[in-house]
């Protein structure tokens, strides 16, 4: 007798191994959704699974290649400020690109890392001198007054800027920096550094901290109001406003893991969602949680050729974090892979590009952030392109333990055509072999399949127009034990 079911699409879960575990009941559908062993150029958003948008080139071509990039708002414009590989600084707006430099541009080609303290944009690499530009006013950056020290990153904590992995300054214990050091401005005033432990910058509240050896240099700082993170590669400190001359206290709330490269992390509120030396986390300053383990660590480190390239962005519109990495060392980034932080989903996408970082969004939701990049010709872009090619793959599922079942017809739940493939074994050590993809017939809306086993699995790919995806209706008959 003819029966039906619904394989609802669940989990991309690429680390869940349980449809290689012995036995059946492990793998009984039993009306549960189906773990995803692939979900390439899809995105799980609003309870269901939709096509990734890639990136498409918007405005704004740059003669170099781009290293770090931040927009900001000018009075209701958004204008985007890029590091360029050639040792420059540029500004991108209304699609119009402009050297900004400052005279005798910049000595190196390494990374960039940005922050705003009111009109005042300030871009840092760790081997030229701090950059200010002042907004709605400069023409062109220039180096931050008050002599601070240089600094491979920065963020603004409380009414500080803070400085990190310093160099080039005269520090009263005879150093000139360390990797190790943070070091942060008079209060409300960027533009004063004087020296640490003085009476001056007693009274201006600045002053500088070196975190511990054994966890490594200073990579990213949070920003927040009264508290600020830093990440060290093997550690995270916690760095708490506290006035008088004290100013800040630190404490190193995560003794086991860091950030594993320095573009590798995002902020969304107070949230930071990082890549450590073991896989996916996020954390608010007083827990760290594993968003990764057991469902894509090692999916990702499988697959990611040079860790040191990775960098990530946020959409919070989507509610989703975006890291890009390159699947072969010395290439571009040409993966993405994504997570959703509301619905606590994974995904994937194949999908080039250069230099993705977090962008403010424009128009109606100019408060909002979203992902940008530019494409391999140096083109500034946003991921909005239409998407032809998105395809789930289920992990092997049982319709009934020890029972065999002929599956003889599918029908995909998404709200455009889908082709369908299936594969059938009777034991856990068959080759899992999927048939050739079958479009649906355009009366019945059901692709025709014939797959006889005691397990079985699926192979969609969506149409371009498809908004939206939740799972395959099926149709079978039992065919005895196994």
């Amino acid at each position: 007798m003819d029966q039906n079911t619904t394989v609802e699409f669940g989990e991309w879960l690429p680390d869940d191994d349980r449809n290689i575990r012995p036995g059946t009941p492990t793998m009984w559908l039993a009306g549960s959704p189906v773990p995803l062993d692939s979900a390439k150029n899809m995105v799980f958003t609003g309870s269901a699974w939709r096509l990734y948008k890639p990136l498409a080139a918007a405005t704004g071509t740059l003669a170099t290649t781009p290293e770090d990039a931040v927009t900001i708002d000018d009075a209701g414009t958004l204008e985007t400020y890029v590091a360029g590989s050639n040792g420059h600084l540029y500004q991108i707006k209304a699609g119009v690109v402009t050297d900004v430099s400052k005279a005798g541009d910049y000595t190196t080609n390494q990374s960039w890392s940005f922050t705003q303290f009111g009109d005042c944009l300030i871009a840092t690499n760790g081997t030229d001198n701090v950059q200010d530009w002042n907004v709605g006013t400069s023409s062109a950056f220039a180096d931050l007054a008050g002599s601070p020290p240089k600094g491979r990153c920065v963020g603004v904590v409380r009414d500080f800027i803070v400085l990190g992995y310093t160099s080039g300054y005269s520090y009263p214990d005879g150093s000139t920096g360390s990797n190790l050091r943070v070091h942060w401005s008079a209060i409300a005033n960027p533009t004063n550094w004087p020296t640490p432990d003085t009476t001056a910058a007693w009274a201006a509240q600045s002053g500088s901290q070196d975190c511990y050896a054994e966890y490594g240099d200073v990579m990213f700082i949070a920003e927040g109001e009264e508290v600020g993170m830093i990440f060290q590669q093997r550690g995270i400190v916690r760095m708490q406003y506290v006035g008088g001359n004290t100013v800040f206290e630190f404490y190193t709330f995560e003794r086991n893991r860091g950030l594993l490269a320095r573009a590798a992390a995002v902020q969304g509120g107070k949230t930071v969602y990082f890549l450590a030396a073991d896989g996916f986390y996020s954390t608010d300053g007083s827990s760290v949680l594993p968003i990764g383990f057991g469902r894509v660590n090692r999916w990702f480190f499988a697959n990611c050729a040079d860790t040191s390239a990775v960098r990530a962005s946020i959409d919070t519109n989507a509610q989703c974090v975006y890291w890009s990495f390159p699947s072969v060392a010395g290439q571009p980034n040409d993966h993405v892979i994504v997570y959703n932080f509301a619905e606590d989903k994974w995904s994937y996408a194949v999908d080039t590009t250069i230099c993705l970082f977090k962008s403010l969004q424009s128009g109606n939701q100019i408060g909002a952030h979203i992902p940008q990049a530019f494409n391999t010709s140096n083109v500034l872009g946003t991921f909005s392109g239409a998407q032809a090619d998105g395809e789930i793959q289920t992990k092997a599922f049982v319709l009934q333990p020890g029972v065999r079942a002929l599956v003889t017809s599918a029908k995909v739940l998404a709200d455009d055509a889908a082709q369908v493939a299936i594969a059938a074994t009777v034991s856990d050590d068959d080759a899992q072999v999927f048939s050739s993809f079958v479009t649906r017939n355009t009366r019945t809306r059901k692709s025709c399949l014939r797959a006889n086993g005691t397990a079985h699995a699926l192979d969609v790919k969506f149409g371009q127009n498809t908004s939206y995806a939740q799972g395959v209706e099926l149709e079978y008959t039992f065919r005895g034990a196994a």
